[in-house]
């Protein structure tokens, strides 16, 4: 037998690493140890026991920028809900054609309806139409409790509570003198109206502006009658026998049509007399928001009459002749 050699320990080779593993001259050599198995967390073990893994903590920057997002939000959202401006315009509760009217199906339109409309909808305004009384929309206008009135001339006593804007003036108002056709056919007429007034009996309705000539008889020379409520009551009176002659609107008789087409047959407008224009204003109110919102009507009307739907808008109504500076 021969004798065991002695075992000598195998010496790694100069290019193996501190590591511990084999390396080769090209890199390390694969470890052929068996792979650790993973620990199990107690999330793990949780779920393998059926319960519920909680959700981890939102950090606190992430909840302060939710905070500040729901906090901006509350105070965008009542500038979203107040975006519509609420407007309220007063005007007759009468038939002022062919400017401010129902038609058949008692809905409000006019010339001055529909631009005004026009107008509001450039402007982003909830609009209303208030339709009363004559005195009582005056009344409204001097207290405040509406923004505007449509249909209004600018009389020196009207000047202390309504704004007359030269960019809100409607239309040019014509005034004529009316009388039954029987009866004028045998009347001599002066030509001046302070004659006329002391030689008929002239009546004109309550509350209106005629323009300055016209209104001073009425008012400090008391020599024109004006207790009729309205056009038509005017016209109803003077055919009773109570006025000789009646003061109107140029479109009287195209009113009186559509509330009594008999009566409006009967009755002409005197030629050759004619008076000086009045311009007529949608007034605002000097009172609260008002005058910002007539600037801003002067502002959107003026835009309006630039376009074509401002000229089928006088095209309908046939109302060119009495429009400032329409071309």
């Amino acid at each position: 037998m021969t004798a065991p050699r002695d075992r000598q320990p195998r010496l790694a080779p100069p290019w193996a690493g501190n590591s511990g593993k084999e390396t080769s001259r090209h890199g390390e050599l694969p470890d052929r140890r068996p792979a650790k198995k993973p620990a199990r967390c107690a999330g793990n073990q949780a779920s393998a026991r059926g319960g519920a893994q909680r959700r981890p903590r939102a950090k606190p920057q992430i909840e302060r920028r939710m905070m500040r997002s729901f906090a901006l939000l509350l105070l965008v959202m009542p500038l979203f809900a107040a975006a519509a401006t609420r407007v309220d315009i007063a005007l007759e509760d009468a038939d002022n054609r062919p400017f401010e009217y129902r038609d058949d199906l008692g809905r409000l339109t006019g010339f001055h309806i529909e631009l005004i409309r026009a107008a509001a909808q450039r402007l982003d305004w909830d609009l209303t139409f208030l339709a009363v009384p004559w005195a009582r929309a005056e009344a409204m206008l001097a207290d405040g409790r509406v923004n505007a009135v449509s249909y209004m001339a600018a009389a020196e006593k009207r000047k202390g509570y309504a704004m007359f804007l030269p960019g809100n003036q409607l239309h040019l108002q014509q005034i004529g003198l009316f009388g039954m056709a029987e009866r004028i056919k045998r009347m001599a007429m002066p030509s001046a109206l302070p004659d006329i007034a002391r030689q008929y009996r002239v009546g004109a309705a309550k509350n209106y502006f005629y323009g300055a000539e016209i209104n001073t008889l009425i008012d400090k020379d008391n020599v024109i009658d004006h207790h009729a409520q309205n056009i038509t009551q005017l016209m109803q009176m003077m055919a009773a026998g109570r006025y000789d002659l009646a003061l109107a609107t140029a479109g009287a008789l195209q009113q009186l049509e559509h509330e009594n087409a008999k009566l409006a047959t009967q009755i002409r407008r005197l030629p050759g007399i004619a008076f000086e224009q009045t311009p007529i204003y949608l007034a605002f109110s000097n009172k609260g928001n008002s005058p910002k919102l007539a600037a801003d009507f002067a502002r959107a009307y003026a835009e309006l009459r630039q376009g074509a739907y401002y000229r089928q808008l006088v095209a309908k109504y046939q109302v060119a002749d009495m429009l400032p500076n329409f071309r």
